[in-house]
């Protein structure tokens, strides 16, 4: 009888440590700690790699846009105090071509960046090197904490790239960029 005990017992810990385990794996990190997670919208580039860009570094596009903080913080009831971070999320590069034999391979590196007068400039995403054969790279994001650039007027969005041939048509590109804020619940 103290054997079949033994046993129920040993099961009944058991499955109550999988309960324990499986209720902490479904609730995430931010949540433990009190974070309130939600994206800033879409900033999108376009421009073109032109037959006329020598072999080289180029800053293809740069394009300022005004910080929508505040809206973005009223939408998501946040006050500006309760800010913790700001990420980059997403940043996407993709040939807008309808010719599908058009890739990125004339690109060695590609990379976008964040400026603002105060706070200078910074690499925010990279892809060195750009693989061959692709129409779209998801760009390696910085793990920074990017607050303060948005915390600015406005702020410059930048793409820029190595270019290893003369290229004889124009390659149009659209970027995406898309921010991550993080703000504590109380």
């Amino acid at each position: 009888m103290k054997q079949i005990n033994d046993v129920i017992m040993k099961n009944y810990i058991g499955i109550i440590l999988i309960i324990v385990f499986l209720s902490f794996s479904s609730v995430s990190c931010d949540d433990l700690f009190g974070l309130l997670n939600f994206d800033s919208g879409e900033y999108t580039l376009e421009f073109v790699v032109s037959p006329l860009d020598e072999v080289g570094y180029h800053i293809f596009s740069e394009k300022v846009f005004e910080s929508n903080l505040d809206s973005i913080l009223a939408a998501n009831d946040v006050s500006e105090d309760r800010l913790k971070e700001v990420i980059i999320k997403e940043a996407i590069a993709r040939i807008t071509d309808p010719d599908t034999t058009v890739f990125f391979d004339p690109l060695a590196s590609f990379s976008v960046s964040l400026y603002t007068d105060s706070l200078g400039e910074k690499t925010i995403a990279s892809m060195d090197p750009v693989p061959d054969g692709v129409r779209e790279i998801k760009l390696s994001l910085v793990d920074d904490d990017l607050k303060n650039y948005m915390f600015a007027p406005d702020f410059m969005i930048s793409a820029m790239g190595a270019l290893t041939e003369q290229i004889f048509n124009p390659i149009p590109v659209q970027v995406k960029v898309r921010f991550e804020l993080k703000a504590g619940l109380n």
